[in-house]
Order: structure tokens, then sequence, then C-alpha cells
């Protein structure tokens, strides 16, 4: 028996914005974090894209930066920009209302169901021609299959497994984690 579990590939889903997980964000983003400590007024837009099916590091990152802005009485204006229908979508309403109040408590505005194309000269462009001013869009990474040959993949690289984890017309090989494609469809699709 082989068990293959080799994580999945991040790709950047909002051209232009700080990818988490990316080279070089960790600093970009520990670069936001001291000028908000430091007092300058900015305006953050957390994004969880279309695509992205585990959003919670997106309410996790806006929720933190605004216990900062807060501890340190900066003026910053923060959002969190989601296509899904509601927060946390894939946990049900019940998640949605509890991370909409501590949204709301935080003084994080949320906008849901608004897919996000691209971040570009302090614009975040958002479905319809819309646009956001914000000095900075912090975004989630989506995540490709990774080919391993001989393997059974999809046309995104993910190996193919039924709900047990078994790679499709294999008897003894299995796969888990993000390289594969069990629940990649279950997210929310617009």
């Amino acid at each position: 028996m082989l068990v293959v579990a080799i994580g999945g590939r991040r790709r950047e889903l909002v051209p232009g914005a700080l990818t988490v997980g990316t080279p070089g964000a960790d600093q970009a983003f520990a670069a936001l974090l001291k000028d908000l400590r430091a007092g300058r007024p900015m305006r953050l837009s957390f994004v969880a894209p279309f695509g992205v099916a585990w959003s919670i590091a997106t309410y996790e990152l806006a929720l933190l930066t605004a216990e900062l802005v807060n501890r340190h009485g900066s003026s910053a204006e923060l959002s969190v920009i989601t296509a899904e229908r509601e927060p946390l979508e894939v946990l049900g309403s019940e998640a949605a209302a509890r991370v909409t109040a501590l949204l709301a408590l935080a003084g994080v505005e949320l906008e849901c169901g608004r897919p996000v194309s691209g971040y570009q000269d302090g614009r975040l462009k958002i479905e319809a021609g819309r646009a956001r001013s914000v000095d900075a869009a912090i975004a989630l990474p989506g995540i490709m299959g990774r080919a391993l040959p001989g393997v059974p993949r999809n046309q995104d690289d993910f190996i193919v497994v039924d709900e047990c984890g078994l790679v499709r017309g294999e008897d003894r090989i299995y796969a888990v984690g993000d390289v594969t494609d069990f629940g990649r469809y279950c997210s929310f699709r617009g």
C-alpha cells in the first residue's frame, strides 16, 4: 500500500494582491502591521476569492488585525470581501451568523457574494465593474494539484480519489489532503 500526501501548490487568485503563503507575503504583511502599530491610517481589505474552499484564514486575519488596530489606537478601515454568499458558507448559517457578529463587533466591514478579480493602483476590482479604493489587499491563495507520474489525476492535476481516499483505478494507492480532488467541488460556486 502507498499513501500519497504531497500537498497542493499555492496559486494567486487575485492578481496584484498580497497573497497569503506566497514568497515575500510574510514580510509584506509584517510591514503593513508595523505601519498600523505606528498609527498610519490605512484601508485594508481581506479577500476570500472565488475558488477558495476553506476561507477561515481570511476572517482570522481580519479579526486579529482589528484587535491590533484597536490596541494601538490606529485609524484603519478594515473590510472582508468574499465570494461566499455568507461568511464560512461551507460551515452553515450558524457559523456565518457568529462570524458576522464578530466582524461587526470588531468594526470590520463585510461584503459577501462579491468575487474580486484583481488589485492594481490602489483599486480592488470587484464583480461587474465595481472597485474599492484600498491601501492594501490581502488574499488567500488557490490550491492546484501536483502531477505525479503514474497516478491518475484530473485536468487541474488533483489526484482523483473516492470517499475513502482510494485513488481511482487503483487498489493499493491512497491519497489525502490538498493534492486530492476530494471535497474540491463542494465549495461555493457563486
